[in-house]
């Protein structure tokens, strides 16, 4: 093995460009799927058992949840930073899990960031 292999360098200026490629177009290819994946349409009803879609997370909370109320409409959320991850979010569902002490709380959510838990 080279001695700049080690270290995670490139030397030759070719390897660089089609790493830097590769990453870039496995980039466009994932957010592709992630964003089919967010807006795949799913009705979920009272009860239902539900998880984060992979890749689709923007909240500590883990899950499970257990569906508690299908807001119809949503309320939008009302973060006020256009570059919040929640800025606009239409939060269409009320989930309820259990939390690090045990407690059953309630949030509201996205519902297309969720899907039914295995």
């Amino acid at each position: 093995m080279r001695p700049d292999a080690k270290r995670g360098i490139i030397s030759r200026p070719l390897e660089f460009l089609v790493s830097r490629w590769t990453m870039i177009e496995m980039s466009k290819v994932d957010l592709v799927a992630l964003n089919e994946k967010m807006n795949e349409p799913h009705v979920f009803v009272l009860g239902e058992v539900l998880e984060w879609k992979p890749g689709l997370k923007n909240k500590r909370s883990d899950g499970p949840f257990v569906v508690c109320e299908v807001l119809d409409p949503p309320i939008t959320s009302t973060t006020t930073e256009p570059g919040s991850a929640y800025f606009r979010e239409p939060l269409d569902i009320v989930l309820g899990h259990v939390d690090s002490d045990q407690d059953f709380v309630l949030f509201h959510y996205d519902s297309r960031r969720m899907q039914l838990a295995d």
